[in-house]
Formats: C-alpha cells, sequence, structure tokens
C-alpha cells in the first residue's frame, strides 16, 4: 500500500462520534440496522447502513455494478460513505472502490499493507492520497463504535505486509464482527481453514447469527470447527452465476447446512438483505 500516515486518532475519532451520533438515533423513529449483501458477480460487497445515515461498505466487487447498488440502496441524497474497509486487495475485492472513491466523499478507509500490482489498486491508492482519506491499519483488537452498534476486527493479528506475488492475500483478509443489539454478522473476506483455526486458538468471540462465508464458498474456508464455533443462523455466500472456479462447493454448502444454518447464495437469489432492530434479524424478500 502506498505510504500513508497511519492516523490513530481515527479511532478516537470514531468513537466520539459513537457519542455525538447517539443522541439523533433515540430520537429517530427508525432505529433498523440494514446489511446488504450485493449480487456482484464472481467478487465480495457488502453495505452496512446503520441508523443516522451512518454507512461501512466492506468491499467493492470486481467492476462497477457496485455504484448500482449503491445508488439503489442509499437516500439519494446521501454521498457520503463512512468507512470503507478493504478485506484484501484482490480484483474481486477492491476494484469496484475505484469508482466508489471517485463518486462518493469516503471518510475513512480501514486496511492492511498488503501490496499489489494491479492497476485498479494502485488507481485506488492514487485517490486515497488525492483526497487526502485517513487510512486507519487493520489489526486485532480494534473496535470501532457508530451509535449503538460496533465493529470489532479479529484478524488479522498483526498488520500485515508484502506483495501479493509472495504471499496469499487471502490469508491476511480482514476479519469484522458487526453487533447490534443482541444481532451480529461475521464479515470474513476470503479467509482460508488455517486463519480460522488461528481465530479459534486465541479464543476470540466469533459466534454470529450471521456468517459471510469466506472466499465464496470455497473448500478451502469454513472448516467443521470454525463453523461449530461461529453457529449462524444464516451463512451468505457472494460467488457469480456460473462461475469458472465453481463456487460455491457442494461440500461446503452441505457443511453449512449440517451445523444448523440456512444457505443463502447471491447466485441463486440476487441481493440478500437483513434488516435489525436489534433483537433478531429479517430476511428482507426481494
Amino acid at each position: 500500500m502506498i505510504k500513508l500516515r497511519v492516523h490513530v486518532f481515527i479511532i478516537v475519532i470514531l468513537f466520539l462520534a459513537n457519542i455525538w451520533v447517539w443522541p439523533n438515533i433515540v430520537n429517530s423513529s427508525d432505529e433498523k440496522l440494514v446489511v446488504n449483501f450485493f449480487d456482484v458477480g464472481q467478487g465480495d460487497a457488502a453495505l452496512i447502513e446503520a441508523p443516522n445515515n451512518f454507512q461501512v461498505l466492506i468491499d467493492g466487487g470486481p467492476d462497477n455494478s457496485i455504484l448500482t447498488k449503491l445508488g439503489l440502496a442509499m437516500p439519494k441524497s446521501d454521498k457520503i460513505i463512512e468507512l470503507i474497509v478493504i478485506s484484501h486487495p484482490d480484483k474481486d475485492h477492491i476494484s469496484g472502490l475505484v469508482e466508489v472513491l471517485r463518486r462518493y466523499k469516503v471518510e475513512n478507509v480501514l486496511a492492511t499493507l498488503v501490496e499489489h500490482d494491479l492497476a485498479d489498486y494502485e488507481e485506488f491508492k492514487k485517490l486515497i492520497k488525492e483526497k487526502s482519506i485517513p487510512v486507519v491499519l487493520a489489526k486485532t483488537p480494534m473496535r470501532l463504535y457508530f451509535g449503538e452498534s460496533y465493529i470489532d476486527i479479529l484478524h488479522p493479528f498483526e498488520v500485515p505486509t508484502g506483495m501479493a506475488d509472495d504471499i496469499n492475500t487471502n490469508a491476511t483478509s480482514i476479519v469484522a464482527k458487526l453487533v447490534y443489539g443482541s444481532d451480529s454478522v461475521l464479515f470474513t473476506g476470503d479467509l482460508e481453514d488455517s486463519q480460522e483455526r488461528g481465530l479459534l486458538l486465541k479464543s476470540l468471540d466469533v459466534d454470529s447469527d450471521i456468517l459471510k462465508a469466506a472466499h465464496h464458498g470455497s473448500k478451502s474456508s469454513s472448516g467443521e470447527e470454525f463453523l461449530k464455533a461461529v453457529s449462524p443462523e444464516y451463512a451468505v455466500i457472494s460467488a457469480g452465476r456460473n462461475n469458472r472456479y465453481g463456487h460455491p462447493h457442494q461440500e461446503v454448502v452441505e457443511r453449512l447446512k449440517a451445523f444448523g444454518a440456512s444457505v443463502l447464495a447471491t447466485s441463486q437469489l440476487g441481493d440478500i438483505v437483513f434488516e435489525s432492530e436489534g433483537f433478531g434479524w429479517r430476511l428482507v424478500e426481494n
């Protein structure tokens, strides 16, 4: 990643924003939190819409289809995204974010120091520098507050560095747990089985109602012990229709079902949307 200064105070700013936003949320007639798992083909993109119009975009998919998704999900007058999280800098997670940076005011970016020679990633870094967008480096433990909600960063344990050609970028994925009241979602990027076991060895709280299944439902992820610890009610798989990788792998789908999860795939259902008021998720019908 471009040599951006690490603005540690951004964490403090986000925490203070919690105090500032709180009264507006309490007085709001709509206290729903919405999580959109967008159908962006063979890639990942999810938008968290918290009360008071606080948006967190996790990844942006492989192309500009994310712009249409954001245009439909967000109020027309809202051109601000408070936080973008880059799980890791692979094309199917980051390429769509270039145009997002051009068309929206992005207030913060959460990322790692993994480098990639991907042209879209280079342009993304260039835009961050030009727009002076603060960058926070992801490392556990870290908690980001926004209103009554917060995100816990569970992975990576240290800020990863290196070139994509030399390291397994999937293994560096940011894992983020969203919590709103008694409800939770676990976003896993493209984390693989060995890193999943690492989370368990550190006794981190991965138990969640909704699991964004890692690596588009690849058999290299979603290990049995990990799924047992997460014990999701729903498992969302973000994958493209008839993709060349065969995602999601049938054995992973069966494994998820064996642990009691209702499996929902963007390749079959399109966008998948959940709503919560802090005491139970509702799956929004398309």
